[in-house]
C-alpha cells in the first residue's frame, strides 16, 4: 500500500519482527560472558604460570638470580650432643699411683748434712750423704697386704749403696726393706726396734738381673699375709716367710749406704696395688 509519497510499502518490507529483537539481544549477551570468561581464563593462567616462575618479567634488562638473605650477627647454629668420653678403667686392685710430678702423696721434701729428699722434674730424688745409714720417704698412709712397683734410676754414688723400697712401716723403726744394689745383690731386711736382719737369706745375694751401675731397675715387692717375694725387673728373685710383724702398715720409698757415702738416686712410676694374701 502507498502513502501520500509512495513510500509506506518499503518501510513496512524494513520492520523487522518482535521475537527476532529478543534472540539479537540474547544472541549479544551470550557473546559478551563468552568473550569475559575467556579474558578471566587467560589472565588466571597467565597468573599461575609466572607465579611458578618467579614472578613478572622483567622489562628494564636481564633478570638476575635472587641472593639468600645472610643469618643475623646474633644467630648460632644448635650443635648436637657431643659424645661422653669414658674414663680409662683404673686397673683393678690399684691403690696408689704417683709419677712424681705434684706433691699429693705427701712424700717428705728435706735437706740437711745427712740426707736429700725432694721432688724434680724427672722424679722424687732420695740422696745419701753419710756412711751407713738407710734413709726412707713414707706416703700419708697405711695398707694391708699390697705389692709395690716402682722404676729406680741411680745416679751417682758407690755402687754398693742400696736403693729399694719398705713395706709394713710401723713406728719409726718397724718395717720391711727390699733393697738392691749397683754391684747386682739383693736382701730382704727386717728391722725391729731398730734391730736388722735379713729374711729367707743368710746375707745378700747376687743376681743376674740385676742391672749394674749407675742404670735404672724396675722393682716388685709383694707383702701378703706372712709372704714377702722381690722381683727385679719382672724376675722373681726370692720369696720367703715372716710374721713378725703386724700385716698392716706404711709404705715408703728406701735408700742407703754402707761403708761409702753419696748413694744418689731418683725413683719413678711408684704403683701400690692390693695384693691377694
Amino acid at each position: 500500500m502507498l502513502d501520500e509519497s509512495g513510500n509506506l510499502s518499503k518501510r513496512l518490507s524494513e520492520e523487522k519482527p518482535k521475537g527476532s529483537k529478543i534472540w539479537d539481544v540474547l544472541l549479544g549477551m551470550i557473546i559478551g560472558v563468552v568473550i569475559l570468561c575467556c579474558l578471566v581464563g587467560a589472565g588466571g593462567a597467565a597468573f599461575f604460570y609466572f607465579s611458578q616462575n618467579g614472578g613478572l618479567p622483567s622489562f628494564g634488562g636481564q633478570s638476575q638470580a635472587a641472593e639468600a638473605t645472610p643469618l643475623p650477627a646474633t644467630a648460632t647454629l644448635e650443635l648436637l650432643p657431643t659424645a661422653t668420653l669414658i674414663p680409662t678403667a683404673t686397673p683393678e686392685g690399684l691403690l696408689v699411683f704417683d709419677d712424681f710430678t705434684t706433691t699429693g702423696n705427701g712424700l717428705p721434701i728435706q735437706k740437711d748434712d745427712d740426707k736429700l729428699l725432694s721432688y724434680t722434674d724427672i722424679g722424687y730424688r732420695m740422696a745419701v750423704y753419710t756412711p751407713k745409714r738407710l734413709i726412707w720417704a713414707p706416703l700419708e698412709r697405711n695398707f694391708g697386704d699390697v705389692r709395690i712397683e716402682v722404676d729406680i734410676s741411680r745416679v751417682a754414688g758407690p755402687i754398693a749403696g742400696d736403693v729399694g723400697v719398705i713395706c709394713r712401716l710401723q713406728g719409726d723403726d718397724n718395717f720391711y726393706a727390699f733393697l738392691i744394689s749397683g754391684d747386682g745383690q739383693y736382701a730382704v731386711v727386717k728391722y725391729i726396734n731398730d734391730f736388722e736382719s735379713f729374711v729367707g737369706m743368710e746375707d745378700r745375694q747376687v743376681s743376674e738381673h740385676i742391672r749394674r751401675g749407675n742404670v735404672k731397675n724396675h722393682i716388685t715387692a709383694e707383702c701378703a699375709g706372712s709372704v714377702l717375694r722381690l722381683y727385679v725387673n719382672d724376675n722373681l728373685l726370692i720369696e720367703t716367710t715372716d710374721a713378725s710383724l703386724q700385716s698392716s702398715g706404711g709404705v715408703a720409698l728406701a735408700a742407703g749406704t754402707r761403708d761409702n757415702p753419696g748413694v744418689d738416686a731418683v725413683f719413678n712410676n711408684l704403683e701400690v696395688h692390693l695384693a691377694a694374701p
